[in-house]
């Protein structure tokens, strides 16, 4: 028979509590982890879009000034 680490015989009840406890706390890391995944892109993407729009104003600009 299986045994809690306290040494007492294992409750049906407690062990399904306790999994139960586990899983939620995997789905909280899992969603938090999506969450930082989701923020590290977005901000990739400002950068990415910030560096295009500098370099189109610059060429405008520096074709205005030509001209």
């Amino acid at each position: 028979m299986e045994e809690t680490r306290e040494g007492g015989p294992a409750k049906p009840d407690a062990i399904r509590e306790w999994l139960l406890q586990l899983e939620r706390r995997v789905d909280e890391l899992e969603r938090e982890a999506a969450k930082r995944e989701r923020a590290r892109r977005r901000s990739l993407l400002y950068f990415l879009l910030a560096g295009v729009l500098y370099v189109l104003v610059v060429y405008w600009e520096m074709s205005r000034s030509v001209l």
